[in-house]
């Protein structure tokens, strides 16, 4: 990955921070530095959200400036102000928009609430921390959305094709992206990368000789992600006819471009995703971790179940994360069907 593009997004998400932290009393200001030295720049951002979140409830709750919200009042919020601040969090209208939040969303913001609290309390800025009381929300576990092989080759037919509403508009695209974006989904489900981790490679972060791509996993860890042959084919075949792209102030490092020769975007490749995955798999909600996901499970069912093994494809940092596929494939259940069979010679 391009260490100016890395450099890009962790200073768009710096410069949000610093918007963030102005807009707030000076203690969240000195939560931020406190944390900045083991948190990523948008995983700061992810907390400073949702502590604003919070700040702007109690600001309306108890008719006071934002900015005027003091660390003793902090300190004073007890049980039923917290529950009160939970069940406004299930469903607000902010800006005119009705917004609301699943248990998943309630418990993150749940979270940075507690480890804003926890800073306070550990720096001696309150004496009691009421946020140890907050019930979290209990979250039921989620079933893997994930596409099987048929219904893979069924997406990726589709993609390849290009069509589903028909339209001139829609042929006139897929005659300039249509192969941009076999590559990118081909890309996604082969590897099991993420999408951040396919927008931010370069041209020479394409290993051609080792069939590997260099991408920087989360936390800033570089890694080397192999493909097969057949995507290796593709690859090759791509790079060439990126070779030929000539748009006026293109990326010329980017491996993946827009139609305006920048570097494509996460939002345009989930965007992507969705919509060939709606018309190829009607009946699964299909987003860009599904293709992750797909990957997933097909490596469990071809490797006997090799957890370890898809740690490593995946770049989980912990063994846990990837169990979580095992568990829940039907695939390894119904393959393991005969291991203990007492009637076998009867």
């Amino acid at each position: 990955m391009n260490n100016k593009y890395r450099n890009e997004v962790e200073e768009k998400a710096k410069e949000k921070i610093d918007d963030i932290c102005a807009s707030l009393p000076a203690v969240v200001t000195r939560f931020e530095r406190n944390i900045k030295q083991q948190t990523q720049p948008r995983t700061r951002l992810a907390y400073l959200r949702d502590i604003k979140t919070f700040l702007e409830f109690y600001s309306k709750y108890n008719k006071i400036n934002v900015m005027d919200i003091t660390v003793k009042q902090l300190e004073e919020c007890n049980q039923d102000f917290f529950d009160d601040y939970i069940n406004f969090l299930e469903s607000y209208t902010k800006n005119g928009v009705k917004r609301t939040n699943h248990r998943s969303a309630i418990k993150r913001k749940l979270s940075a609430l507690r480890k804003f609290y926890s800073y306070m309390f550990k720096n001696n800025l309150i004496k009691t921390n009421n946020t140890e009381k907050i019930t979290m929300p209990k979250l039921n576990q989620k079933d893997i959305v994930y596409m099987d092989s048929d219904e893979v080759k069924n997406f990726l037919s589709l993609v390849n094709n290009g069509k589903i509403t028909g339209s001139r508009m829609e042929e006139v695209y897929h005659d300039i992206l249509g192969f941009r974006n076999t590559v990118i989904v081909s890309l996604l489900l082969t590897t099991g990368i993420r999408v951040s981790e396919l927008v931010g490679l370069d041209i020479n972060d394409v290993d051609q000789k080792n069939s590997c791509l260099n991408v920087v996993r989360k936390g800033n860890k570089e890694d080397h992600v192999y493909y097969p042959n057949d995507m290796k084919e593709m690859l090759e075949y791509y790079l060439e006819y990126r070779k030929r792209i000539n748009i006026e102030n293109q990326d010329e490092t980017a491996l993946f471009l827009s139609t305006r020769g920048s570097r494509l975007s996460v939002r345009s490749v989930e965007n992507l995703v969705k919509k060939y995955g709606k018309s190829a798999v009607p009946l699964k909600n299909i987003h860009c971790h599904s293709t992750r996901s797909s990957f997933a499970m097909e490596f469990l069912k071809n490797s006997n179940g090799d957890i370890e093994g898809l740690q490593s494809a995946l770049g989980h940092k912990n063994i846990a994360t990837s169990q979580f596929y095992a568990r829940s494939t039907q695939e390894m259940k119904k393959s393991k069907k005969e291991m203990v069979n007492f009637l076998k010679d009867q």
